[in-house]
C-alpha cells in the first residue's frame, strides 16, 4: 500500500488482495473452517465495514452490507489492515494492547488468518516484477 493512501484506497486494495487470495481452492477451503462471518470496522471515517463471509463454501470479502449479523466485529483503523496482512503487525497482540477492539468469536478468525497471511504474501509475490 503507498504511504499517504487515503482510508477508502486502503480499504479498496484489502478488499481486492482478499478476493485474489481466495481465488485459490485450497485457501477458500482452509478460510471457510473458521465458520464466521466477521466485520471490519473502522475508526477513520467515512469508511464502510469490510465483510469476511468465512461462513459459507466459497468465501468473500466485501464491503456490500450482509443480510446477517456478523460473528465477529473488529474496530481498527484502515492502517492496521495493511499492518497486520502484510507487516509482520501481529493481530492478536494488537487486541491485547487495545489497539483493536473486538467482540464475538474472534478467537475462530484468528485461527485461519495465518493462512490468509500466508496466501496474500504468495498473491504480493506472484505480482512482484522479477529482479
Amino acid at each position: 500500500m503507498e504511504v499517504g493512501a487515503s482510508p477508502a484506497q486502503r480499504v479498496a486494495s484489502f478488499v481486492d488482495v482478499v478476493q485474489e487470495a481466495l481465488k485459490d481452492d485450497a485457501v477458500a477451503f482452509r478460510m471457510a473452517q473458521a465458520g464466521v462471518l466477521v466485520r471490519l470496522d473502522f475508526t477513520d471515517r467515512p469508511v464502510q465495514p469490510v465483510f469476511l463471509a468465512l461462513d459459507v463454501a466459497r468465501p468473500y470479502a466485501t464491503t456490500e452490507a450482509q443480510p446477517r449479523r456478523a460473528d465477529v466485529v473488529l474496530t481498527m483503523t484502515t492502517a492496521d489492515l495493511d499492518n497486520c496482512l502484510r507487516q509482520g503487525e501481529e493481530l492478536p497482540l494488537r487486541i491485547l494492547a487495545g489497539d483493536i477492539r473486538f467482540e464475538g468469536y474472534v478467537r475462530k478468525f484468528l485461527r485461519v488468518l495465518p493462512v490468509l497471511r500466508a496466501a496474500v504474501q504468495a498473491c504480493d509475490a506472484a505480482r512482484a516484477p522479477a529482479t
